[in-house]
């Protein structure tokens, strides 16, 4: 359960350092991951109100809310940040802040853990510790009665380039929780935006694909595009029942391809229903001349997909699932340039 809590903040901290510079070993002065330990823990029953500032983001399907540390806090832990988890079906409404620690590259995972036990038992009398080992990561679990938990997960280093290091969080268990992920059932609003969205971006996107899809480009990213290279840019409309709709020029590469593409909100319901649903929709909204494609070569992971040969141009649809196990439908038009 605690793992499951933990899933959106950890993919998100490993995103972040994924794009970033090389890592470092974090600096400490003695006993820094002790003290900063012992005061969440003081926090955390009050779901951390002291150090928490305003609202910065929700999460996917708003499962979750992250907040800003207040500027005192902040200046102690620059990494760390705080969220709330809302409860669902299988957990209870959490609240946790997290934060990695690294350590210098020619420590070994044996040092890691045995340091943090070194730090940490002192200041966590009173709770339950459960190890355990998963996926060449081992896991430190502390529990005591009241909620009040302390999450420790080390890197997995199966690959010998990886930094040693662990993810941690402090955190508070609600016995009654206040915010609750919306119901897993398809509603009719839903399958309405969902209808008229998706219509729309498949009517609009085929028409623009031969032009390179120009009449929808919104705004150029240009920290990351390099022209004739690889092109971003915002879509310069939006999409009901959709979100992170983006057009990139994929240019140097073995076929160079312009992607008109959307994200469906995430939706309630049994997958295989939602997945039929969004496929008969793009079927109904494609002009004359696309056909289905189903030979395994050419299909790969998505789960369906339609080719027009006479403007090389693609459709395709694959699913995703949010960190709370709701299912969204990535939709992409393909324009092939050679």
């Amino acid at each position: 359960m605690r793992a499951t809590r933990l899933l959106a903040a950890l993919l998100l901290t490993t995103a972040l350092v994924a794009a970033s510079p090389a890592p470092k070993a974090t600096p400490t002065a003695p006993h820094a991951l002790q003290k900063r330990v012992a005061f969440l823990v003081a926090q955390a029953p009050t779901n951390f109100a002291a150090i928490r500032g305003r609202k910065n983001k929700n999460g996917d399907d708003y499962s979750y809310d992250m907040y800003d540390s207040t500027p005192a806090f902040a200046a102690q832990c620059r990494p760390c940040h705080i969220e709330d988890d809302y409860a669902d079906g299988q957990s209870t409404e959490t609240w946790a802040v997290r934060w990695r620690w690294l350590y210098d590259k020619t420590d070994s995972d044996e040092h890691v853990v045995n340091d943090v036990l070194a730090e940490l038992t002192p200041v966590l009398k009173g709770f339950k510790l459960t190890r355990s080992v998963r996926d060449n990561q081992t896991v430190l679990d502390w529990e005591k009665p009241n909620g009040v938990w302390v999450y420790v997960k080390t890197f997995d280093r199966s690959d010998n380039d990886d930094i040693p290091g662990f993810s941690i969080g402090v955190g508070h268990d609600l016995a009654k929780p206040v915010h609750t992920v919306k119901p897993t059932v398809i509603t009719q609003a839903e399958r309405d935006d969902l209808t008229t969205g998706v219509t729309s971006f498949v009517k609009l996107g085929t028409a623009a694909s031969t032009d390179n899809f120009t009449t929808l480009r919104g705004k150029e990213d240009t920290k990351n595009s390099k022209a004739g290279d690889a092109e971003f840019y915002d879509c310069s409309i939006a999409f009901t029942g959709m979100s992170d709709c983006e057009i990139s020029g994929l240019l140097n590469y073995d076929r160079a391809k312009w992607v008109f593409e959307a994200k469906t909100v995430p939706l309630g319901g049994p997958p295989d229903a939602s997945k039929e649903l969004v496929r008969s929709i793009v079927a109904a909204a494609l002009p004359y001349g696309f056909t289905a494609t189903t030979d395994p070569k050419y299909l790969l992971t998505e789960d369906y997909r339609w080719d027009n040969s006479s403007t090389s141009t693609a459709v395709d649809i694959s699913t995703g699932v949010t960190s709370r196990g709701r299912v969204y439908y990535d939709v992409e038009i393909f324009h092939f340039l050679h």
